[in-house]
């Protein structure tokens, strides 16, 4: 059976971009948000997909959830260095969400 989870994924999205709004200075102001899915993979490795992340712009701030494998790849496709995140947020502390660390 195929489920697909795009409705919890998108819920939780905006959930932790409303919780990182206003935790952040600056971010709470922003007039748009911008959601960039870094990956959604899973703790086995595909070729095709990489680990966890998320990436939030609001304003100026610039947030990232978790840091799966693959992570900073996915930022430099983005043209943006690791050092130009505001905050990171690990959601928890699974390999498969973490593992990205170093990297950044």
């Amino acid at each position: 059976m195929n489920e697909t989870r795009r409705a919890p994924l998108s819920n939780g999205v905006a959930a932790l971009a409303l919780f990182a709004a206003l935790l952040i200075p600056g971010a709470a102001q922003a007039q748009t948000f911008k959601v960039t899915l870094l990956g959604t993979g899973d703790p086995v490795a595909r070729i095709d997909r990489f680990g966890p992340s998320i990436l939030v712009e609001a304003g100026s701030q610039i947030l990232q959830f978790d840091a799966g494998r693959g992570a900073t790849q996915r930022l430099a496709q983005l043209r943006m260095q690791g050092g130009r995140v505001t905050a990171l947020f690990l959601t928890h502390f699974h390999s498969d969400h973490v593992v990205g660390l170093p990297d950044l």
